[in-house]
């Protein structure tokens, strides 16, 4: 398994549709369908500011290169109150 996720990860020059920009995640899975692209060109993901995307790349701290905005934050922790001891009760 630890083979086949550094696989899905390598980016190879100069593969087929490297460079390319998309704004939807669907849209990425569309052009790998129909072979636009390969499976492992490096791409760029711009989601549109305020989408679902957005949202949850911003959650998990992922910023495109120029496009840091003033909501890009890195993830919060959790709080107090919804923290877990390890046998499960509220702490």
């Amino acid at each position: 398994m630890v083979f086949g996720a550094y696989y899905l990860t390598l980016a190879v020059e100069g593969a087929k549709g490297s460079g390319r920009a998309f704004r939807h995640s669907y849209e990425v899975q569309a052009a790998f369908d129909v072979g636009d692209i390969d499976l492992h060109a490096s791409i760029t993901l711009r989601p549109l500011p305020g989408s679902s995307l957005a949202r949850r790349l911003e959650a998990a701290g992922t910023v495109a290169e120029g496009e840091a905005s003033s909501r890009s934050r890195p993830p919060r922790a959790a709080s107090s109150s919804t923290r877990r001891s390890p046998r499960g009760s509220a702490t």
